[in-house]
């Protein structure tokens, strides 16, 4: 983007997300960017380590990136690595179609306020599932622990409301989409570019 801005937009997270995020981090910042926007609307989610990863970029080594409770009352906590872009400036896109582990990367910089939220309110689901492969090919999905943001939020049904929100115009879809028409990226951008003066 213009006036050194970074954009990265990731529609899932699959195995080595993390990796490849970095590679874009590393790549934008060669090329100048001082400020990164990170686009996870319509991403469902995927591996949770992967979005534990991709937050540790922002948050500083040791500290609770998310944690979760089994039907046992049992606490696990993932605590950030640490990363190269702590304090950076920060912008993520988020709306109903956030989900999940989504929804972890977003209340992570959230809590730390390590990034402003622009969008709308995410998807909400604040647990964690496992596949039991089943003979024949088949499988089943249980649901076997809750998730909680660092200030202990389980935002499951509830999702996560953004710092502001704006609303897409309805007709932005397909051939009709355009960067400028976008209400929320150019939202995200004025935003970091606050972000970047400061």
């Amino acid at each position: 983007l213009p006036d050194n801005m970074g954009l990265i937009t990731l529609t899932q997270f699959t195995k080595d997300s993390d990796q490849l995020f970095v590679n874009a981090l590393d790549d934008l910042k060669a090329q100048g960017a001082r400020g990164y926007i990170i686009d996870l609307r319509g991403n469902p989610g995927g591996y949770l380590d992967e979005s534990i990863n991709i937050a540790s970029n922002f948050i500083e080594r040791g500290k609770v990136v998310v944690s979760t409770i089994d039907k046992h009352g049992k606490k696990i906590e993932d605590v950030s690595k640490g990363g190269n872009y702590i304090g950076i400036p920060l912008v993520v896109l988020i709306d109903e179609g956030s989900a999940s582990a989504s929804e972890v990367v977003a209340g992570a910089l959230r809590d730390y306020n390590a990034a402003e939220l622009v969008g709308v309110k995410s998807f909400g689901k604040g647990i964690v599932q496992q596949v039991m492969e089943l003979p024949g090919g088949e499988g089943l999905k249980l649901t076997v622990a809750a998730y909680y943001s660092p200030n202990g939020t389980n935002i499951h049904k509830i999702g996560i409301e953004p710092d502001i929100a704006v609303e897409l115009p309805e007709d932005l879809t397909g051939a009709n989409y355009t960067r400028e028409l976008d209400t929320q990226l150019q939202t995200a951008i004025a935003e970091l570019s606050k972000r970047m003066a400061q």
